[in-house]
């Protein structure tokens, strides 16, 4: 019997990869899997007949002379959300930055091709540590724009500040930093279940987080490796899909060790000349293992202004995975406003 064959034609690069990953992880050798990613070889490719029986299309190169093709299912993946399907019983559209797992999901049901898939194992919480080699780059908007965009997509988010002095509860709906006396009868001599602990202060919004301190760790006499110890306890607990420690840019064995604990690292940087230095510099005192965890994010990027990842001279050690474009941004944005940013949508997706 042949087996079922899969096209994928998107332009964008960084999100088919992620798609692809996740036919092969869990069809290998079960399908016939092609990738387009050139818009030239696309309309190449369709100007003779074709058969399939799955197309994931982009909404920017699907046209109606498709249907003049043998394509059993197609599955247009569009830019923006859309409540209404299509009238027509194998077309479905569905919204890009769904999780990539939810997608497939969709796919695999709907098309009525059947993978077996059953002996799958369900994903383990992941710890993700989002940081940067410089302050000010946006971290911490980028690190609860992930936050707040797994959890659209139904993913059980834990948000975890990990700086000595905290400055994210602004962008909350409830400020309300943790309470002295709370601290005093659980943080100040933590236990080894400091998660069961400490479990009734966590808030939730759109995504569950952990409150700020009131003041330094210092003047409150807490030691840096308690964030460490709560998102341990957290994803032993099971409680959560994602756990997100935002850490400050500080290097320091503090620091190494929870490059060492996260199964995914987000570098948080800029365009400039100074910027990649840095980064180039966190690098050359990371273990190799640590880096192969690491997706790096240019935020902020302006169009028109210098961009030394692509123009500076010196060596770059790694990869630039994608860009944030600048976008308006003051003291009263929120949660909500940041699920609306479109490229940290398809971050988010990239990450599941």
């Amino acid at each position: 019997m042949a087996k079922p064959r899969v096209i994928i034609a998107d332009l964008d690069t960084g999100y088919i990869m992620a798609l692809e990953l996740k036919f092969i992880q869990y069809c290998f050798q079960q399908i016939e899997l092609e990738i387009i990613t050139d818009k030239k070889y696309f309309h190449d490719f369709f100007s003779t007949p074709q058969q399939a029986d799955v197309l994931i299309i982009a909404d920017r190169l699907y046209d109606f002379s498709l249907k003049n093709h043998q394509l059993n299912h197609i599955f247009i993946m569009m830019e923006q959300y859309e409540e209404v399907n299509t009238e027509e019983v194998n077309i479905d559209k569905l919204f890009k930055y769904t999780s990539i797992q939810d997608i497939f999901d969709v796919i695999t049901s709907k098309s009525g091709i059947s993978f077996h898939i059953d002996n799958m194992k369900k994903q383990e919480t992941q710890l993700l540590l989002v940081t940067s080699a410089t302050g000010g780059v946006g971290k911490t908007t980028v690190a609860m724009g992930i936050c707040a965009c797994l959890a659209k997509n139904k993913h059980r988010v834990l948000y975890i500040n990990a700086s000595r002095l905290q400055n994210f509860h602004h962008m909350l709906k409830n400020a309300q930093p943790l309470f002295l006396d709370e601290i005093d009868k659980k943080l100040k001599n933590p236990t080894e279940q400091i998660y069961l602990d400490i479990h009734s202060m966590i808030q939730k919004e759109i995504f569950s987080y952990f409150p700020a301190f009131p003041s330094s760790l210092t003047s409150l006499e807490l030691e840096f490796s308690i964030y460490e110890q709560i998102a341990l306890g957290a994803k032993k607990s099971g409680d959560f899909d994602w756990i997100i420690i935002d850490a400050e840019s500080t290097f320091d064995k503090e620091k190494i060790q929870l490059f060492n604990r996260a199964d995914k690292v987000l570098i948080i940087m800029d365009q400039t000349l100074g910027g990649v230095i840095a980064v180039n510099n966190l690098l050359s005192n990371i273990e190799e293992d640590s880096i192969k965890k690491c997706i790096f994010i240019c935020n902020r990027f302006k169009q028109n202004v210098y961009n030394a990842l692509q123009e500076s001279e010196i060596e770059i050690k790694f990869t630039r995975n994608e860009y944030i474009r600048e976008f308006d941004i003051d003291t009263n944005i929120d949660c909500e406003q940041l699920v609306q940013n479109m490229e940290m949508r398809n971050i988010s997706g990239l990450l599941v």
